[in-house]
């Protein structure tokens, strides 16, 4: 027999029909069994806890308390008054100083934009 009359009678039968079936019942006899995960435990520490005694609470009330205003509103209305109004005309000469803006008035009909 020739090989090549051989290789065009295969072609037109598939290549191992047979083993192809097995093959398959192979792979659905070896597929894993799914099994789910054992549950996971939470561990807690066991350990006492403390408070910290680093600062008492009355103490930290000092550390909150007494920081710089945070608004026009909250300045005008401290105890430190001229310190702030001075320091704020000191703030604005300088800017002005060095062209970093320029005071216009307002346009009629016109949105002013809110800034921090």
């Amino acid at each position: 027999m020739d090989l090549e009359s051989d290789e065009e009678h295969n072609m037109d039968q598939p290549r191992n029909a047979h083993n192809n079936n097995s093959d398959k019942a192979r792979d659905t006899e070896q597929e894993p069994q799914i099994t789910s995960p054992p549950p996971l435990t939470i561990r807690m520490s066991t350990r006492q806890r403390t408070t910290s005694t680093r600062y008492p609470p009355h103490e930290y009330i000092l550390l909150f308390d007494g920081g710089e205003p945070v608004c026009y509103q909250e300045a005008i209305e401290s105890d430190e008054k001229e310190k702030w109004m001075q320091a704020m005309n000191e703030k604005m000469q300088s800017l002005y100083k060095n062209h970093t803006f320029k005071l216009v008035n307002k346009v009629p009909d016109s949105t002013i934009l809110k800034n921090r």
